[in-house]
C-alpha cells in the first residue's frame, strides 16, 4: 500500500478520533481506513491506537508517530506547494492555534470562510489560552493578543483592541456613575487572574495614573467577567473584542470613555520559513482583510477610533 496515503490516513482518524469520521473526510469505506492503518502498524512493529466501542486514541507511541507524521506530510506538501507555487490551488494541511476567547468569538467564522474558499486545505485549529511552541508543536499559525511581544517568529500586526471599563445600565444607575478613576476602588470590580492577578487598572495621557482595586471576581476567562458584567456583579476591565457588541447594543455602558485604559494588537505569528506556503499566505490575507482596514484600527469598538493615533502597517 503507498505509505504516504497510509500516514494521511492515520492522522486523520486520530484528528477526527474515529476510523468512520476519516473515512467520510477522506472519501474511503472504513474497511480500506484499516487496511491503511494496519499497514502502518505493520511497519512500524508498534501498536499505534487504542480502540473502544466509542472513540479511538493514539497509544503513547502513536501520539509520538502521529507528531512525525504531520510533519512528514506537511513538509511534503510545502515542497510540493513550493514547486507548483502560483500555478495551482492552495492545498495541504493548515494547523492554527488561538486564544480561546478571541478563537471562537471571531476565528471560526473566518476559518470556515477560508475552507470555503480553497476545498483542497484542510485546517487543524487549537484555541487554547495556554502558551504555545508552534516550532515544537508543530503549528502554522499564532494568533496572538498582546499589550506587545518579545518573539523570534515573524508574522503580521492584524488589528488593535482598546481596552474599556463596562458595567451594567442596572449596577451604573445604583452606584452612579463614577467620574473619576479612583472612584473604582470603592466600587465592586471584576478583573483578570491571569497570568497574574490584575489589581492596578491604568490610564494613559496628560494625567496618567493607576488605580487600585478590589476585585469581587478574578478569573483567567474574558467570558466569566464580561458574564458576570452584564449580571451587574461589578464593573470590568474588557478589551473590545469581548465587550463591543454589549457595548454597541447597551447591554453594557462606557466608564470613562474619554479616557485611554490601553489596547491590545492582534498578531499573526508563524516560524521564520523560507518558504511560505502558499495556503498560510492566502490565510493571513484573509484574516488581515477581515479583521480591520487598518493594524491600528479597532473593528470592535462602537466608538470612533482617534485618526492620530494610526501608525503605519508595523511587521515583526
Amino acid at each position: 500500500m503507498d505509505t504516504v496515503t497510509s500516514m494521511r490516513t492515520y492522522a486523520r482518524v486520530v484528528e477526527l478520533g474515529g476510523l468512520a469520521a476519516a473515512a467520510r473526510s477522506l472519501g474511503m469505506s472504513p474497511a480500506m481506513v484499516a487496511k491503511h492503518l494496519g499497514n502502518l502498524e505493520e511497519r512500524t512493529g508498534a501498536r499505534l491506537l487504542d480502540r473502544t466501542t466509542r472513540s479511538v486514541r493514539p497509544t503513547v507511541a502513536g501520539q509520538t508517530y502521529y507528531e512525525r507524521v504531520v510533519a512528514v506530510l506537511d513538509a511534503l506538501d510545502e515542497a510540493e506547494a513550493e514547486a507548483g507555487a502560483d500555478t495551482a490551488a492552495p492545498r495541504g494541511r493548515l494547523r492554527l492555534t488561538a486564544p480561546v476567547e478571541f478563537g471562537q468569538g471571531h476565528l471560526a467564522p473566518l476559518v470556515a470562510e477560508f475552507i470555503e474558499l480553497h476545498p483542497n486545505v484542510s485546517v487543524v485549529s487549537d484555541f487554547t489560552n495556554r502558551s504555545v511552541d508552534l516550532v515544537q508543536e508543530g503549528f502554522d499559525l499564532a494568533i496572538r493578543v498582546a499589550a506587545s511581544l518579545d518573539t523570534g517568529l515573524i508574522g503580521r500586526k492584524l488589528a488593535t483592541s482598546r481596552f474599556f471599563i463596562v458595567a451594567s445600565p442596572d449596577l451604573v444607575a445604583k452606584t452612579g456613575m463614577p467620574q473619576t478613576p479612583e472612584a473604582l476602588a470603592a466600587l465592586p470590580t471584576l478583573s483578570f487572574a491571569f497570568p497574574a492577578p490584575r489589581l492596578d487598572w491604568g490610564w494613559d495621557g496628560p494625567d496618567q495614573g493607576q488605580v487600585r482595586v478590589a476585585p469581587r471576581l478574578l478569573s483567567s476567562s474574558a467570558e466569566a467577567l464580561r458574564v458576570a458584567a452584564l449580571r451587574g456583579t461589578g464593573f470590568s476591565q474588557l478589551p473590545s473584542f469581548v465587550c463591543g457588541a454589549d457595548l454597541a447594543s447597551g447591554r453594557l455602558v462606557p466608564v470613562m470613555a474619554d479616557r485611554d485604559w490601553g489596547h491590545l494588537s492582534i498578531y499573526a505569528l508563524y516560524p521564520h520559513r523560507r518558504f511560505v506556503p502558499s495556503r498560510l499566505r492566502l490565510f493571513i490575507d484573509l484574516l488581515a482583510d477581515r479583521l480591520a482596514r487598518h493594524p491600528d484600527d479597532d473593528p470592535w469598538s462602537p466608538f470612533p477610533a482617534d485618526a492620530a493615533a494610526r501608525t503605519s502597517v508595523r511587521d515583526i
